[in-house]
């Protein structure tokens, strides 16, 4: 249930509340079919469900303990804070709220304590599933304002948080496949960056008041999930990846090049070709001036990597162009090349994935180290 374009101009202000429940990773099995064998088949089936499902959590632990400090719920919370931060056309209260406990009587008070126009409740959870990580968040949002009430589709006045009174419903979930205890932290963070930006994307494009045939789900999302945003709402949101005081790519001479912020209701022109300048030996400055003269082989000067880490820049190295390596001073990184991601949803450009990337898994500011082939870090 998509929001209307009569609600979205009328929202004044939304305030998310966000609720992550669990603070470990659960590790579930796909449920059997129990079929037409009436009610004795089916708890048969539900007590071989639950013994794979223990088998399974005792087979994956290593897997659970590599993520036991990952701190998914702040990660959460505060990637929806950022991509809502960069939401143009309908006003996101930020910071989101953070919840742990989720039921009935916790929601209403948290809408009754609300000031804003409109009320969004996000529930997010995350799983290990045979191989596999899926992160998922449900979305729900209540209107409180007078102009809001009015778009209600079976209105409950006793009930505010009646089913009747939803005005958006959307569920977005991201999957990734072949999921080891190496790259699950990764994993991890790309799913819940992923799901974040589905989310922002989806609510920035009801902004143009147009509405879209539904896109072709996301690679490997679940059959049976809510379909991810529209063509038109990912190409909007492609504006909001880069924030706003964030370079994406670094010129040569070490100034940024920044996104170009588009409106989603108009076409983005297609750049035109233009004659490049040739480097004046009088004016270049010298390579001191981008303050890290290392050479782009030499895994050993970039800063904050770990052993594990230069050998991941070491593989990106050698990857086909365009690329990009990112890192931050946890010692999180990334490194992405080519213009076609697995994730279809993901942005087209290195510089932006990598970055989007990295910075869902660390807690400081990612920078890029390399684009290309050209060391662009500044110390």
């Amino acid at each position: 249930m998509p929001l209307s374009p009569q609600a979205h101009k009328a929202i004044e202000s939304v305030q998310t509340i966000v609720y992550v429940p669990q603070n470990t990773l659960d590790v579930d099995v796909t449920p059997g079919n129990p079929g037409s064998t009436g009610l004795l088949g089916a708890l048969i089936v539900q007590a071989i469900d639950e013994s794979r499902r223990a088998s399974a959590q005792k087979a994956q632990i290593t897997i659970v303990e590599a993520v036991n400090d990952f701190d998914f719920r702040t990660r959460m919370a505060n990637q929806l804070s950022a991509e809502f931060g960069r939401v143009q056309s309908v006003r996101l209260r930020t910071p989101v709220q953070l919840e742990t406990v989720d039921s009935e009587s916790q929601r209403r008070i948290a809408f009754d304590r609300s000031q804003a126009s409109a009320v969004l409740f996000s529930r997010v959870s995350y799983k290990f599933l045979e191989s596999k990580i899926v992160v998922t968040a449900t979305n729900l949002m209540y209107p409180k304002a007078g102009a809001l009430m009015a778009l209600r589709a079976k209105p409950n006045d006793g009930n505010p948080l009646d089913d009747g009174n939803v005005i958006y419903r959307r569920t977005f979930t991201f999957t990734k496949h072949a999921v080891t205890r190496d790259n699950v932290r990764e994993s991890l963070g790309e799913g819940l960056s992923n799901v974040a930006w589905q989310l922002a994307a989806d609510l920035n494009h009801m902004g143009s008041g147009t509405t879209a045939s539904l896109a072709a789900p996301l690679p490997h999302a679940p059959v049976g999930n809510a379909p991810p945003p529209s063509a038109a709402s990912i190409a909007a949101a492609q504006q909001l990846v880069a924030r706003d005081n964030t370079p994406v790519r670094q010129n040569p001479d070490g100034s940024p090049v920044r996104a170009k912020v588009v409106t989603p209701q108009q076409p983005q022109p297609q750049p035109q070709p233009q004659p490049q300048p040739q480097p004046v030996a009088a004016v270049a400055e010298p390579a001191a001036a981008t303050g890290h003269a290392a050479q782009l082989d030499d895994a050993q000067s970039v800063p904050y990597l770990t052993d594990r880490g230069r050998e991941g820049y070491r593989n990106w190295l050698t990857r086909p162009l365009p690329r990009a390596f990112a890192v931050s001073a946890e010692g999180v990184w990334s490194a992405t090349w080519t213009r076609t991601p697995a994730n279809a949803a993901m942005p087209t450009d290195p510089a932006e994935r990598a970055l989007l990337q990295c910075n869902a898994r660390s807690r400081s500011q990612c920078r890029l180290y390399a684009v290309d082939r050209e060391v662009v870090w500044k110390d």
